[in-house]
């Protein structure tokens, strides 16, 4: 499970490669990671959006996007996300940004989930 330590490095980390990359496609390879709307809505809202900031509150991690939209990641006991320039196999949800590097979110058992607030 990520700790608090983890997540806030995971964050840093986020924050030097993805702040103002535009998300140009979604990939969602499992829906069960969406909460809270069904996962056309999920593409549809946060496509073309510019990732402007990255939040942690608790172990959750905040992307803050143009439009006043967040997405909320909470990698809960085996989840993680990995910027690569191909796609992982143990992807669940991938976000294609615009310099054409790869944002997977992994997640072994499917524990994990995104939020559009």
């Amino acid at each position: 499970m990520p700790e608090l330590p983890e997540v806030a490095t995971i964050r840093a980390q986020l924050k030097r490669s993805v702040l103002n990359k535009r998300i140009k496609e979604v990939i969602i390879k499992d829906k069960r990671l969406i909460k809270g709307i069904p996962p056309q809505t999920f593409k549809s809202k946060i496509k073309g959006k510019t990732i402007k900031d990255i939040l942690r509150r608790g172990k959750v991690l905040v992307l803050k996007l143009d439009q006043k939209l967040f997405l909320v990641i909470h990698l809960r006991i085996s989840g993680w996300l990995m910027l690569s320039r191909k796609e992982e196999r143990c992807a669940r949800v991938i976000l294609a940004l615009s310099d054409n590097k790869l944002l997977n979110f992994c997640d072994m058992r499917a524990l994990g989930d995104i939020k559009v607030v």
